[in-house]
């Protein structure tokens, strides 16, 4: 199987090590570089090859929102998970709005960052559990909660449940005996059905009004 190449991104010395010893025990994650801030990591998109970016969002010079902006704005392809100690609603916003594909606590387990790494590869966004709670948290305290009732499907009511739980579209199909292909066709439906733009507003969607 390929490696999975991955750039780190901190302004933390200490932190980056410790990212990069972790990461490489498993057998397919390389770490192929590492920057300080987003000017870093905005000069390693014209010398570097990797797959994946992990970057910080606190830095100086250049923070991690901005960085993941023009970086998206200059490769349309590249995948950007940032890995913070900030999990409000309002920073998860700004790293949906630049474009990353996923967000990972700092104080998550290191098994979650690895999951986070191989979702996103395989094209998946990924957000921690953390976040999604506390997103719905937030959202529950500003609107009251409403009884009003969606039509979903025994099968979407189960899937929206799993993805609230954050797990990825691999492991609901395993948990149902379904196809990863009939978990996207359901996960698609109750974008629709809810006007969510992701994993994590449709989370909130389901808090607000009673779906969980």
């Amino acid at each position: 199987m390929k490696d999975i190449r991955v750039f780190l991104v901190d302004d933390h010395k200490l932190l980056l090590n410790s990212m990069k010893v972790m990461l490489e025990k498993d057998e397919r994650i390389k770490v192929v570089g590492e920057g300080y801030n987003g000017k870093d990591f905005l000069k390693a998109l014209d010398s570097k090859v990797f797959d994946i970016a992990l970057m910080d969002i606190d830095m100086p010079e250049m923070n991690g929102i901005e960085a993941a902006k023009k970086a998206i704005a200059k490769r349309k392809d590249i995948k950007i998970i940032t890995v913070s100690m900030f999990d409000d609603f309002d920073h998860y916003n700004k790293v949906i709005e630049a474009g990353a594909m996923g967000f990972v606590v700092k104080n998550a387990e290191s098994h979650e960052l690895i999951k986070a790494i191989y979702n996103v590869y395989e094209g998946e966004k990924y957000f921690s559990p953390q976040l999604l709670e506390n997103a719905i948290e937030y959202m529950s305290q500003r609107n009251d909660k409403s009884k009003i009732k969606y039509l979903l499907s025994k099968r979407e009511d189960q899937v929206l449940k799993m993805i609230c739980q954050g797990m990825s579209s691999a492991e609901i199909a395993e948990e149902l005996e379904i196809s990863p292909r009939t978990v996207e066709k359901h996960r698609d439906s109750l974008l629709k059905k809810t006007k969510s733009k992701n994993s994590v507003t449709l989370a909130v969607f389901a808090a607000q009004h009673n779906l969980l």
